[in-house]
């Protein structure tokens, strides 16, 4: 028997017995099911970068699909998801406080570390309808101006204060780009 007419037999094998497969498989995962959760805790922590990777590379080769998946996964189960956090908001209040109690002092650390200060800027920056494209690079003590809703330069947090302006007015926009414009290439 060749190869390719020991694949093809493996194949028909495969579907006829397709249901007797299954039923051995589904047994066998019911009665291995704390062996297998093991084992995958331990695969998990020992090849946590590896998983990571594979995950963000998903994400970036699919990113448009999964973006579209969510956005109709969101629209055809919003009235459930609405119903379960009216439900489940004084459970969540709870756990919430509960954790708090335990871990006193996360939330300033996290907040007060370069993460959550970034967050913070993307968080505040996408509820105002703002994006942060840099045209150039951080420094430190530079604040990011936006110099309309998508791009954005670094500039020093002085030049920053010195001419008052707002991108969501459109009020001194023009000077503050003018001053701002000088440090993209920094």
């Amino acid at each position: 028997m060749t190869k390719e007419e020991k694949r093809q037999y493996d194949k028909r094998y495969r579907e006829i017995h397709k249901e007797q497969r299954d039923k051995q498989k589904k047994q066998y995962y019911q009665t291995h099911k704390e062996d297998r959760k093991r084992y995958n805790q331990q695969y998990r922590k020992a090849h946590k970068e590896q998983i990571n990777e594979q995950g963000r590379q998903y994400y970036y080769t699919y990113k448009e699909k999964i973006i579209q998946y969510h956005k109709q996964y969101y629209k055809t189960h919003k009235k459930k998801w609405e119903q379960y956090n009216k439900i489940n908001s004084e459970q969540r209040y709870k756990t919430t406080k509960q954790w708090q109690k335990v871990h006193p002092g996360y939330n300033k650390k996290y907040q007060k570390s370069e993460k959550g200060k970034e967050t913070r800027r993307r968080v505040y920056a996408k509820r105002k309808g703002l994006s942060l494209i840099p045209l150039n690079k951080p420094r430190n003590g530079w604040v990011f101006h936006h110099l309309d809703r998508v791009y954005g330069i670094y500039i020093p947090e002085e030049e920053h204060r010195k001419i008052h302006h707002s991108v969501l007015k459109n009020y001194g926009m023009d000077e503050m780009n003018a001053v701002a414009w000088n440090y993209r290439g920094e």
